[in-house]
């Protein structure tokens, strides 16, 4: 039986440590968090996560401590073992349909709270229909999409409707975005997710999903 949130070993576990992104988090945990929050580093490969932790040491030393926690998305039996003992999951290991199913059953059953970086909208409404009503009855939080996916588009049009409204005395109907410069490209995950969704998923939904931008909205919320 999990334990409550708060007396777990830790606040944070990173999933997918040893990935592009989960490096990522992980730096950046250790640059801003370190000897702030409990967390671990979490995956199936061991000799992986050493070079990971030798490249956070250069960054604070004290990163020699942060433990590992070893996990497999085929094992179920790890991946509840992972959920049980951190409050929150950070899950960067991708195409989030073919290993991130199981990492958020097990975050449902250990009542606790999961975020990831998936792009896959697809997946995304197989989790909401199969998990939001247990997750909601749990208090647990499940966040998709973070990161890019997220921070110009949702939290961009928060701020336009927030702007519009208390600046402008008006609402905000419709919201435009535009890239002009982009730097770098798509990781290796992003571009295996791409191809997984074109391999996998139902040709007809996958057009459904890019012609509506509402996809993910409740129907009564539309």
């Amino acid at each position: 039986m999990a334990t409550a949130v708060g007396t777990r070993p830790y606040q944070v576990v990173v999933w997918g440590a040893t990935g592009f992104t989960g490096r990522l988090v992980c730096e950046h945990i250790a640059r801003d968090y370190q000897g702030k929050i409990r967390w671990a580093m979490a995956g199936r490969n061991q000799a992986r996560l050493d070079e990971i932790k030798r490249d956070l040491v250069r960054i604070d030393p004290s990163c020699e401590a942060v433990p590992f926690v070893i996990a497999d998305a085929d094992d179920a039996s790890s991946l509840a073992q992972l959920a049980s003992a951190t409050d929150v999951i950070i899950a960067t290991a991708g195409p989030f349909a073919k290993y991130g199913t199981k990492v958020v059953e097990a975050a449902v059953q250990a009542g606790t709270h999961y975020c990831d970086i998936t792009g896959e909208l697809l997946w995304v409404q197989r989790i909401i229909k199969a998990h939001h009503e247990t997750a909601k009855q749990k208090g647990i939080k499940i966040v998709h999409c973070c990161g890019y996916d997220s921070i110009p588009f949702d939290l961009g049009v928060l701020l336009l409707a927030d702007h519009a409204r208390k600046q402008l005395n008006r609402s905000l109907s419709q919201a435009y975005g535009l890239t002009l410069d982009a730097r770098g490209g798509f990781s290796g995950g992003t571009i295996a997710s791409g191809f997984y969704q074109v391999e996998t998923e139902d040709p007809a939904e996958l057009k459904k999903m890019l012609s509506d931008k509402y996809y993910l909205t409740p129907s009564d919320a539309r």
